[in-house]
């Protein structure tokens, strides 16, 4: 049987430890039988190895291939987590959010100093909005920064001088879109009261983001 035939079974059974296991107590036997048939057994176990060492390869391949896909948000919300998984905030967003006027103000009703604003207040979660080679930060406000169906988003972008502020909304949602404007992803926010829901959408220009559009309608 030719080995193209072969390969394709083994990588795609059910369990790939399970059939390495089935392999390897497949050679035992062959090695067994060396009285009964010295050359086929020579190549039922060239066979084997070749099987067994592609079954390794591919497990390898497949390992590594998951590991460089990243997960990517793209949905925020006040209501659940915000952020899926949370990746420490840079010091110098953490010094641009110490002089933002809704933080300032908490800290001043905490009687907390602005150096010792705390990092907890904040989930961070890493996009690329423009190019692929930079990474950029949607971030949540969170404890008292957030409210009971409301909360702050800050979004940064990553530039050769440090990280730039280019979106503050304050919002139960925010998403980010997949059409480009500008070269840059299109955002949206959601904010709700007990009648309506309003939509605003976002666009890059002039070095940050800007509404272009905006929807109120009645609340199912």
């Amino acid at each position: 049987m030719p080995l193209s035939g072969i390969v394709p079974s083994a990588v795609r059974g059910p369990s790939l430890a399970l059939r390495m296991t089935e392999l390897i107590f497949d050679i035992l036997a062959v090695g067994s039988s060396a009285k009964r048939d010295r050359g086929g057994r020579i190549m039922k176990i060239k066979k084997l190895v070749v099987i067994l060492l592609t079954v390794f390869v591919t497990c390898g391949s497949t390992t590594a291939m998951e590991e460089r896909v990243q997960f990517v948000q793209r949905h925020f919300s006040a209501e659940d987590t915000g952020v899926k998984r949370p990746i420490p905030v840079p010091e110098d967003v953490l010094d641009i959010l110490r002089k933002d006027e809704r933080v300032r103000a908490v800290l001043e009703g905490q009687k907390i100093l602005q150096e010792a604003l705390p990092p907890s207040w904040f989930a961070a979660s890493a996009i690329h909005l423009g190019t692929r080679t930079t990474s950029d930060y949607v971030l949540q406000g969170e404890g008292p920064i957030s409210g009971a169906n409301v909360t702050t988003f800050w979004i940064f972008r990553s530039t050769a001088r440090g990280h730039q502020l280019i979106l503050t909304a304050t919002a139960h949602d925010l998403v980010v879109g997949h059409k480009r404007r500008n070269g840059y992803l299109e955002i949206e926010t959601m904010s709700t009261t007990a009648s309506e829901v309003t939509t605003v959408w976002y666009k890059f220009g002039s070095g940050r983001y800007v509404p272009y559009r905006e929807r109120t309608e009645p609340r199912r």
